[in-house]
């Protein structure tokens, strides 16, 4: 729905100190080996000596990552996939997937030199506020005397399907926790790391079929694709109607006099054409500004819509 925007030279900083961390870490706990199966412990040691093939692979290149990684263990996940019910578990593919997912696990709770586990340093470290998915809960990190509170993070390419990748830096998105659990194992089309393409982004529309501006207005989307369709955005929006109604309200309402008089009234306070807009319409509008506050997308898409009127 938007983009993480983080700088790509900030991203390069974080990323390489994530990867120390990591390696570091299990290096340490000694845990990349000691499987129990000598074909889980060549997978293993293989990612070990490519760790930074993996972990610090570009985004673009994730799914070649894994590619690469299945075609040379082709044997291995040909059995897993064989395998039934709990004997998946026992294949040397299944112990590889079991024990990326521990380590991913235990490192995200595990604490560095430092007193923050890495969980919450990675996550205030990006400081994404608001879910990329959906665009409608915030995600910040609180980490400070009894109050822990840090969103979740979603393998965009799910563990079990990808286990390659399973500690890959931007497999990682900071999600919330309904956008996440939606997701699962589902694959979508659009990595937040990434971003849109022009033209592709779902676009949110209000439904004028009755007139201009309904009482009960509904949410449309334009351009829908997988990350629309699985994470149930339209409909999860429409639950928002009231949101909505106040924009619409506001647009009916809105005149250049109304702006003056506003601006006026917050003499002192207001200094930009931006701020003036986040008073007036309770969010930001901005594209760049998108992923500072829930609703920004729906806000820009509806001002976007009704624009003849402003």
């Amino acid at each position: 729905m938007v983009d993480i925007r983080i700088p790509e030279a900030e991203q390069i900083i974080i990323r390489n100190e994530y990867y120390k961390r990591l390696v570091r870490w299990i290096d340490t706990e000694k845990l990349w080996t000691k499987l129990g199966n000598a074909k889980a412990n060549a997978m293993m040691r293989y990612v070990r000596i490519n760790s930074a093939f993996f972990f610090l692979s570009p985004v673009e290149e994730l799914l070649n990552r894994s590619a690469v990684f299945d075609t040379i263990f082709a044997k291995e996940k040909y059995a897993y996939e064989k395998a039934k019910g709990k004997k998946k578990n026992h294949t040397a593919y299944g112990l590889f997937i079991s024990r990326m997912k521990t380590i991913y696990s235990a490192f995200m709770q595990a604490k560095d030199d430092k007193s923050k586990k890495n969980g919450y340093w990675l996550m205030e470290k990006l400081n994404v506020r608001v879910c990329p998915y959906c665009n409608r809960n915030y995600t910040i990190t609180v980490d400070e005397d009894d109050i822990h509170v840090r969103p979740e993070y979603d393998h965009f390419y799910p563990e079990v399907l990808f286990p390659a990748l399973v500690l890959s830096f931007y497999n990682l998105v900071p999600s919330c926790l309904q956008c996440n659990h939606l997701k699962r194992v589902e694959t979508l089309d659009v990595n937040p790391w990434v971003g849109y393409e022009i033209g592709k982004r779902p676009t949110f529309k209000v439904d004028t079929s009755t007139g201009d501006f309904p009482a009960d207005p509904c949410i449309l989307v334009e351009n829908i694709n997988a990350n629309i369709e699985k994470l149930g955005i339209e409909e999860l929006y429409n639950e928002h109607r009231d949101y909505v109604k106040e924009i619409l309200d506001k647009i009916q309402a809105y005149n250049p006099v109304t702006y003056c008089a506003i601006r006026k009234d917050f003499q002192g306070i207001v200094h930009t054409e931006a701020e003036l807009e986040r008073i007036v319409w309770g969010n930001y509008t901005k594209e760049e500004d998108l992923g500072k506050r829930p609703f920004a997308k729906l806000t820009v898409d509806i001002l976007e819509q009704y624009k003849k009127y402003l």
